[in-house]
C-alpha cells in the first residue's frame, strides 16, 4: 500500500535499515527527503510499500510523481542524481516487493509512466513490477556500467599486486613525488560547522575540472541544494566521506562520496587545473582506496560510467540500464522514441551525439537536473 505522506517519517528507521543492508545511499530516506526538498515543487511523494504478516516492513519503492509534462511520470525520488536503483528490501526480496508495489500501482490513477533509472539490466524485479502494474509496454535503453573494486579481503599491497605494472608504479611514485616537493595534507570533513564551506570548495573544484569539458553535472542551483542537504544528513549518519588533498595549504583536489554498509562509494571529484601536472586527482583517489581498505570496506564502488581511469582501479563491474513501464499506448510510443534516439546516438561520431539526445531531453522520461 502507499502510506500517506505524514506516515513516511514513522517508518524511516526500518526504511534506513534496509537501505543500509543493501549498502545503497540512493535508497535511503535521507536521499528521498533531500530530493523532495530540492525538487518538491514539481514532485508528489508516492512511496509504495509492503509489510509482512508480523507488521514489519518487507520493502518499498520510494517513488515520486511528476505531473509537469503531458504524461504523469513516476520515478525513484532523486533518480536524476542516482547511479543505481532497486527496491528497498533485503537481498532476495526484490521480486516480492516489486509484485506488491505493482499491485498497489494498479489502484492508483495518477500515473502514466514509471521510469526506472539505472537498474540491473538482467534483473527480474522490474519485469514483475511491470506485469503486476498492468503495463502495456516496457522499453529499455541508456545502458551503462558500474565499475567497482572488490577487495575480497585483500590488503593494500595485495590489491596493488592485482593491478597493472604501470598503475602499481604510479600509485606508489606519484604520492611520494608530491610529498617530496610540497607540503601535503589529506583532510576529511567531520564537523557540521565545516560542511557548507567544504561543499562550496568541492563544487568549485568540480567546476574547475569540468568547466572546459562540457560543464559540471552539479552546476544547477537545485542540484547543489540537493547535495548539500544530503551531505548534511549523511554526515549526521556517519556516512559522508568528503576528502580534500591540500598542497602547500591550498585545496588542490576534492573527492565526494560515502561509506554506507560495507560499500565505499565514489560519487564525484574535482581538482584545480593549476595542479594537474602533479596528478592530484589520481593521488587523492589512491588515498581514498587506501582509506576504504583501512575502514574494512568490502567494495569500493566507482558508480556510473566506463571512463578509462576507472578501469585502471577496478576489477569488477555491473551492467545497468534505464527501463520504462507504460500504462498507455501513448506512453509506450513516447518512451520507445526516446529509446531509439539514445540508441541511435551511439552510432554517430562523438561530436554529434548530443543532437538526438537533445531532442530526447524533451520527452517524458528525460533526466533533468
Amino acid at each position: 500500500m502507499r502510506p500517506p505522506t505524514a506516515a513516511l517519517r514513522a517508518q524511516e528507521s526500518e526504511w534506513r535499515e534496509l537501505a543500509v543492508q543493501r549498502a545503497n545511499a540512493f535508497l535511503t530516506p535521507e536521499w528521498f527527503w533531500a530530493a523532495l526538498g530540492a525538487y518538491g515543487g514539481s514532485l508528489e511523494p508516492m512511496v509504495v510499500s509492503a509489510r509482512q504478516e508480523d507488521g514489519s516492513l518487507l520493502g518499498l519503492l520510494p517513488l515520486a510523481l511528476s505531473s509537469s509534462g503531458r504524461l504523469p511520470t513516476l520515478r525513484f525520488a532523486g533518480a536524476t542524481h542516482a547511479d543505481y536503483l532497486h527496491p528497498v528490501c533485503r537481498r532476495g526480496d526484490d521480486e516480492r516487493v516489486a509484485s506488491a508495489a505493482g499491485r498497489a500501482l494498479v489502484g492508483i490513477d495518477d500515473w502514466s509512466l514509471v521510469v526506472l533509472d539505472n537498474v540491473t539490466a538482467g534483473a527480474g524485479w522490474w519485469q514483475t513490477l511491470g506485469r503486476d502494474a498492468g503495463a502495456v509496454g516496457l522499453a529499455g535503453y541508456r545502458d551503462s556500467v558500474l565499475p567497482a573494486i572488490e577487495f575480497a579481503g585483500a590488503d593494500w599491497n595485495e590489491y596493488l599486486a592485482g593491478r597493472g605494472r604501470s598503475f602499481r608504479e604510479q600509485a606508489r611514485r606519484y604520492p611520494r613525488r608530491l610529498e617530496r616537493h610540497h607540503r601535503v595534507s589529506y583532510r576529511r570533513t567531520t564537523e557540521e560547522s565545516e560542511l557548507e564551506r567544504d561543499m562550496t570548495t568541492f563544487f568549485s573544484l568540480h567546476d574547475a575540472r569540468w568547466g572546459t569539458r562540457g560543464g559540471s553535472s552539479l552546476a544547477g542551483e537545485r542540484a547543489r541544494r540537493f547535495h548539500l542537504d544530503f551531505a548534511l544528513s549523511a554526515l549526521r549518519q556517519g556516512w559522508l566521506r568528503l576528502w580534500f588533498l591540500e598542497v602547500d595549504g591550498a585545496p588542490a583536489a576534492a573527492w565526494y562520496g560515502w561509506r554506507i554498509g560495507s560499500r565505499y562509494a565514489y560519487y564525484q571529484a574535482g581538482f584545480d587545473p593549476r595542479f594537474s601536472s602533479l596528478a592530484v586527482g589520481f593521488v587523492l583517489m589512491v588515498h581514498t582506496v587506501r582509506a576504504a581498505l583501512e575502514e574494512a570496506a568490502s567494495t569500493y564502488d566507482m558508480l556510473l560510467g566506463d571512463e578509462p581511469y576507472k578501469a585502471r582501479f577496478c576489477n569488477d563491474s555491473r551492467d545497468v540500464r534505464t527501463v520504462t513501464l507504460s500504462r498507455s499506448r501513448a506512453g509506450y510510443l513516447a518512451t520507445a522514441v526516446e529509446a531509439s534516439l539514445w540508441k541511435g546516438s551511439r552510432l554517430l561520431p562523438p561530436r554529434m551525439r548530443h543532437l538526438p539526445r537533445g531532442i530526447g531531453q524533451r520527452l517524458p522520461s528525460a533526466r533533468t537536473r
